[in-house]
């Protein structure tokens, strides 16, 4: 018996499949069917992923593991796609406050909006895949890739007429070219600069020092960035962000330190930390010490 099965096809089902099998458990409950809250509401989930639905990847899976949910669960569901770095915050504090008991984020860069959402509503369970945070109403999705990966492999075999496959992958910076044997200068000037991450993060550095990493870049570029350096923070690097972009400075930092006329007048914890105060410090306001 022959099945007709496209590698493509089969890449994405593979990894929608395991994927969606690590929402529903941490959906799941004791209960078999938790369909309706504790104040007799319907049981409500909502997902925010940073790319489109179809993307047939990352955010496809998250989306399809979201409508399993629905089918298993009979919970009520939404989702957000292509949340940029400056509207995470937003985004999750608005499935919040429309009464979501479980808000997942689809990425390690929802970290920090996750740090600063969460303690506002305590009713609300947040989950980050892939992420690095945990508290009384936060929790991290860790997914194991490499199992996923092996047991994709030994699926894929079997459907092969010689029960082999072989599958060589390195890590994804998401470079695109017209060709492979094109040169980095002429590339377009995000995929230039995820090259330069690329060859840097290679080496594991204890340190970190980017600089404006995403000036110029697009909205897909930007958030690709932001997700290298906050798994390279998760593996324990020292990170010492410099931009100008202080939306992107809040959501990438655990603190902020702020410099007028040469010296250090502040450091801020970034989670209580606002724009208007980082502005007045900036300006030469009120100093701290």
């Amino acid at each position: 018996m022959t099945i007709d099965f496209p590698r493509r096809k089969f890449i994405l089902y593979g990894s929608a499949t395991f994927a969606t099998s690590l929402l529903l458990k941490a959906c799941k409950s004791n209960d078999t069917t938790p369909t309706v809250s504790s104040n007799g509401e319907s049981f409500k989930i909502a997902i925010a992923l940073p790319g489109m639905i179809t993307d047939k990847a990352w955010n496809q899976s998250g989306y399809e593991g979201l409508n399993l949910a629905k089918q298993k669960l009979g919970a009520e569901v939404a989702y957000l796609e292509q949340v940029a770095q400056a509207d995470q915050t937003e985004a999750l504090t608005d499935f919040a406050r429309k009464g979501y008991n479980v808000v997942f984020a689809h990425g390690g860069q929802f970290d920090a909006a996750i740090e600063q959402v969460a303690p506002q509503f305590p009713n609300t369970f947040f989950v980050g895949v892939n992420g690095n945070n945990k508290r009384e109403n936060i929790a991290s999705l860790r997914i194991d890739h490499l199992q996923g990966s092996y047991l994709c492999g030994i699926i894929g075999a079997a459907l092969t007429k010689s029960n082999k496959l072989a599958y060589i992958a390195g890590q994804e910076f998401d470079i695109r070219a017209t060709g492979e044997d094109i040169k980095v200068s002429q590339l377009s000037g995000g995929n230039q600069q995820k090259v330069v991450l690329a060859r840097e993060l290679a080496r594991e550095p204890n340190l970190i020092i980017p600089m404006q990493p995403t000036r110029g870049l697009d909205v897909g570029a930007t958030a690709a960035v932001h997700s290298q350096l906050l798994a390279q923070r998760d593996r324990g690097a020292a990170i010492l962000y410099i931009s100008t972009e202080l939306e992107e400075v809040m959501a990438m930092s655990d603190r902020i330190a702020v410099i007028f006329d040469g010296e250090f007048v502040a450091i801020l914890d970034a989670q209580s930390a606002t724009i208007e105060q980082i502005g007045l410090l900036m300006a030469g306001g009120t100093r701290r010490g």
